[in-house]
C-alpha cells in the first residue's frame, strides 16, 4: 500500500515544512487505521486496518520526520536522549551508561511539561530548548496509533554501517599507512579494482562507485 507525497522546491523542506507536510499523510495513514475496503487479486471484497509500524529513513530524514536537531548535534540521536560527545556529536553506548530512550510515553510527558502555563511562564527559551532534549517542535507521527516516535525507526545502514563500521574497516586495509602488514590490500589494488570493474550496473544508476584509487 503506498501513500504518496511529493515536495517540490530547489532545497529539502525545513523541519516545519516537513510537518506540515505530514499533515495530510497522517491523515491518510489514520483513516486506513479506521479501516478500509480493499480488492484481493481475485477480484474478493475484503475490510481491513492497516497500522504504520516502522519507518527506514537515512539520519538527516528521520530528524525532519521526528522534528528533531540535526543527527550530529546535540540531542541529535533519534533513539535515546544524550546530549552526545564532541564538538561533531557521537552517542556511544555502555553497559556502565544508562540513557532514557525516545518513546511515546517519555514524549507525551515532555511535552506536557514544556507546555504548562506556568513552566512557560517561568523558563527561558534556551532553557525550554533544553527541556525539549532536541525536539524542534510537535511530531505528527505521534498521532498514530501503533507508531513510536522513537523506536519505530529502523536502524540507518548507510551513515551507521556503510559509512562508519565499513569505512573504518577498508581504511587500514588500504591506507600506505598499513602498506607492510600482512593483512594488507594496499599491493593488490589494481587486482581488486579489475574485479570490481567487472560489475555492471544498472543504466539507471545515478551514482556509480568511484575507483579505489582515489579511496
Amino acid at each position: 500500500m503506498l501513500i504518496l507525497a511529493i515536495s517540490s522546491s530547489l532545497c529539502k523542506p525545513s523541519k516545519a515544512q516537513m510537518q506540515s507536510m505530514l499533515k495530510p499523510i497522517v491523515q491518510n495513514l489514520k483513516r486506513i487505521e479506521n479501516g478500509i475496503s480493499f480488492s484481493t487479486p481475485d477480484q474478493a471484497a475484503v475490510w481491513g486496518r492497516v497500522f504504520l509500524i516502522l519507518s527506514c529513513n537515512d539520519k538527516p530524514a528521520q530528524a525532519l520526520l521526528q522534528n528533531l536537531g540535526e543527527p550530529h548535534g546535540r540531542f541529535g540521536c533519534g533513539d535515546k536522549v544524550s546530549t552526545g560527545k564532541t564538538t561533531i556529536r557521537v552517542f556511544p553506548t555502555a553497559p556502565t551508561i544508562t540513557y532514557s530512550l525516545r518513546t511515546n510515553e517519555w514524549y507525551d510527558q515532555m511535552i506536557e511539561t514544556v507546555c504548562k502555563p506556568d513552566v512557560r511562564q517561568r523558563t527561558t527559551e534556551d532553557e525550554i530548548l533544553e527541556m525539549l532534549c532536541g525536539h524542534k517542535g510537535f511530531c505528527r507521527l505521534r498521532d498514530l496509533s501503533n507508531f513510536d516516535i522513537g523506536q519505530s525507526f529502523a536502524n540507518d545502514p548507510l551513515h551507521n554501517v556503510y559509512h562508519g563500521v565499513f569505512r573504518r574497516i577498508l581504511v587500514p586495509l588500504f591506507d600506505d599507512k598499513y602498506a607492510k602488514q600482512k593483512w594488507s590490500c594496499k599491493n593488490k589494488m589494481e587486482s581488486i579494482q579489475a574485479s570490481l570493474d567487472k560489475i555492471h550496473y544498472p543504466s539507471n544508476t545515478t551514482r556509480i562507485p568511484r575507483p579505489l584509487i582515489f579511496f
